[in-house]
């Protein structure tokens, strides 16, 4: 038995077998074709579903616009000009946009968390299945968290991402039970 160096004591996650000669378990991926098939499936609707979502947004964010001001430009009796009407409209879009590009962060973690648990539901290792613990909402919030520093950092902080997005993954991955 290996002694973890957090606790310092016999930690059961390290499995030596007691007598030298004998081989670990087989590791193995159980999933088929047609649950892959379905789980694609199923990662490309949830996103087309926001992507249809985030497209009706930023539409009926530019008909609000178009619709507000052709009124203004009635009751303004055309005091306004040209430039001025086409930023307020710009300004009235833009938080329809932010609202569409959420859409697609909440659609992206939706098919990533789909695709991870069937990954890891299928994978035995050392006899030992993986399960995936991780939910949508908590990679919703590290995408929009990493977002908003990527933007901050002038994308600086973007060649970590990768990084970040494994870290949160192994995070999220433990072994669960002992196949027979």
């Amino acid at each position: 038995m290996r002694y973890c160096y957090k606790v310092m004591e016999a930690c059961p996650c390290y499995y030596e077998p007691e007598d030298p000669n004998e081989v670990y378990e087989e590791s193995k991926f159980d999933g088929g074709l047609l649950g892959l098939i379905g789980t694609s499936i199923l990662r490309l609707l949830s996103f087309l579903l926001m992507l249809v979502l985030a497209a009706a947004c930023v539409v009926g964010g530019m008909f609000l616009a178009v619709g507000s001001f052709e009124a203004l430009l009635d009751f303004a009796n055309l005091r306004a000009t040209l430039q001025e009407l086409e930023l307020m409209k710009l300004l009235l879009v833009i938080p329809f946009l932010l609202v569409a590009l959420v859409f697609l962060a909440f659609g992206s973690a939706w098919q990533a968390v789909i695709g991870l648990r069937w990954e890891t539901r299928h994978t035995i290792i050392r006899g030992q299945r993986l399960y995936f613990d991780g939910t949508v909402w908590q990679l919703f919030g590290n995408i929009l968290k990493w977002s908003i520093l990527t933007l901050i950092t002038l994308t600086i902080y973007g060649w970590w991402l990768p990084i970040k997005w494994r870290k949160w993954v192994t995070k999220h991955v433990d072994h669960d039970i002992v196949v027979a």
